[in-house]
């Protein structure tokens, strides 16, 4: 009987320093992760490049604002919906991203730098070749943000070919970081959405499902 409760205790032991170590190397790894994360801060010396992280369709503000609490310089081009009034009340508007499952941030690149970005809750990937992330020109990102400022993507802005635009179509994207990629339409928006499209991007080799205006988007086929 005595031998079997020191077994017990030994296995208890064991179990309990064995989990210790499991918890030690998680934080190890987070505080690794964490430090990482500093080297894409705001205040790195160097010339800041863009950059587009892939992210969980939906959780693109949640990422911005880890990134900001980070000190991390992001950004969510935005489209706007018009105040409505429902029963005599003004109701008030919702934006939502201009192209969905992406957030671009403004970085010093670097091996760290990329690590501690990977390492961010609800971040896929960076956009690149292989494991090289590919930035963006910033004439591109100054032009990109100058149209989203402008409200052309915003909520009612449908084009005049939209009838054109049904599932199984192939298309391009006409401007932005992510100009003359191609996609496939997998879904149309309703209701309020119905000036948006579900497109499978082929953002260098990798599918990527993202929700685009139509106003972003033009027919190849």
């Amino acid at each position: 009987m005595r031998t079997m409760m020191m077994k017990r205790l030994e296995t208890g032991f064991a179990d309990a320093e064995a989990a210790l170590r499991r918890m030690q190397k998680t934080a190890n790894l987070r505080s690794i992760e964490a430090s990482f994360l500093t080297m894409a801060n705001r205040h790195q010396p160097g010339e800041r490049r863009w950059y587009a992280l892939v992210v969980q369709n939906g959780h693109e503000k949640d990422v911005a604002e880890r990134l900001d609490k980070a000190d991390i310089h992001s950004w969510i081009p935005m489209r706007k919906r018009k105040m409505v009034r429902c029963r005599g009340r003004k109701k008030p508007s919702v934006d939502a991203p201009v192209i969905t499952g992406f957030v671009f941030v403004h970085v010093v690149p670097g091996a760290a730098c990329f690590a501690g970005l990977r390492g961010v809750k609800d971040v896929i990937w960076i956009v690149g070749a292989g494991e090289q992330p590919m930035p963006i020109r910033l004439k591109e990102m100054e032009a990109f943000k100058d149209l989203a400022a402008g409200g052309a993507f915003d909520y009612g802005r449908v084009p005049i070919d939209a009838k054109a635009f049904k599932i199984g179509v192939t298309v391009a994207i006409k401007d932005g970081p992510f100009g003359s990629f191609k996609g496939r339409i997998e879904a149309l928006g309703a209701g309020s959405n119905k000036d948006a499209a579900l497109v499978l991007i082929d953002v260098l080799g990798r599918a990527c499902p993202s929700w685009l205006p139509l106003a972003l988007i033009k027919r190849l086929d």
